[in-house]
């Protein structure tokens, strides 16, 4: 008797999961554990910690999600605007740093080339050689040392522009309208940690390869309190 092969069953497409945008980076600002996301018609986050010394405090810990995502993209903005200045002041002294240097290597040649012609004026003066050629010396001084000069200056001006050049603000680091969405790869990438206290303030701890340590604000004002 003759049995058939079944085909294969096809495989199930994985489900496509997504992670929440603050999962396992959003911990209690009194005793440090992770909050609770709690599903409902405004998903919050809050403490379950319901023991010990802290369990007071950590009762009050609770905050609406996009609360906390307004929170965290402003101070983000901050964090970025901070980095932004701080880049542009390294950039400008060190720029500042090699323009000074080329600038002081400039006039160290024009230097040199006034003293190949007071060289010159000695040689003719003391008849090594003629008029015509001191003449032709000094022609060609001249232009050389117009030439460093009007270099020495080009220098000097790029020297003064940078030093009053303003320092990118917050605003110039928003998306088209104005406005950047926060996404779990921009927290996944920057942030360490997301501590939430009592009343619903924030601070966030940046990652270290991000420039600071720790980058905080408070949200007291215009933050709802859930009850």
């Amino acid at each position: 008797m003759l049995f058939r092969a079944l085909p294969p069953r096809p495989k199930r497409a994985q489900a496509q999961y997504s992670k929440p945008l603050f999962s396992r980076k959003i911990v209690c600002g009194a005793c440090g554990q992770g909050l609770m996301r709690q599903k409902a018609r405004r998903v919050y986050y809050r403490c379950t910690e319901k023991h010990g010394p802290l369990a007071e405090q950590c009762s009050a810990v609770r905050i609406y999600e996009d609360d906390l995502t307004s929170a965290v993209l402003t101070q983000l903005r901050g964090h970025m605007a901070e980095s932004a200045r701080s880049s542009d002041e390294r950039n400008t002294v060190e720029c500042g740093s090699s323009l000074k240097a080329q600038i002081t290597a400039l006039e160290q040649q024009i230097e040199k080339q006034w003293s190949a012609k007071s060289d010159a004026f000695v040689k003719w003066n003391s008849g090594m050689i003629s008029k015509s050629a001191y003449e032709d010396v000094c022609a060609n001084k001249r232009l050389e040392i117009q030439h460093l000069e009007h270099k020495a200056e080009q220098l000097k001006g790029l020297l003064t522009s940078g030093l009053h050049t303003e320092s990118r603000g917050p605003e110039q680091l928003t998306g088209p309208g104005g406005t950047v969405e926060l996404s779990r790869r921009m927290v996944d990438t920057l942030v360490e940690t997301v501590h939430v206290f009592e009343g619903g303030r924030v601070e966030v701890k940046w990652k270290s390869q991000n420039k600071s340590g720790a980058v905080s604000a408070a949200f007291t004002e215009g933050v709802p309190r859930l009850m």
